[in-house]
């Protein structure tokens, strides 16, 4: 699971939404931002992230926050050289197991920008 000070809070989601750029993966699009080169709230980790699955991509909450915690897991083992804001919008759930499938989405999406 992503610690919370790692997370992104709704007033930064709403800026990188704003003014971050977008990339596709394979389940998931992202919205990107590099942060500014001062130390962030969360301490100097490379990247800060929020997950959204909405009631289109799974009705139940329950598959929703599962989903969601497997993207957050999934992200906590990445770090890159730049620090990234980023939300990722689940598009699609894939029918293996999710943690698996959203890290290499995710990896691909961070490596696609740095």
């Amino acid at each position: 699971m992503l610690p919370y000070p790692r997370r992104l809070r709704t007033a930064e989601v709403s800026e990188v939404m704003r003014r971050g750029s977008f990339v596709r993966g394979r389940f998931m699009t992202a919205r990107v931002l590099r942060a500014a080169a001062e130390k962030s709230v969360g301490g100097d980790d490379t990247i800060r992230a929020a997950a959204v699955v909405s009631k289109k991509v799974a009705k139940t909450a329950v598959v929703r926050n599962r989903a969601r915690r497997a993207l957050y897991s999934a992200v906590a083992s990445i770090g890159t050289p730049t620090p990234l804001r980023i939300v990722f919008v689940v598009n699609t759930l894939p029918n293996e197991a999710y943690e698996r499938a959203f890290a290499a989405d995710a990896a691909s999406i961070i490596s696609a920008l740095t």
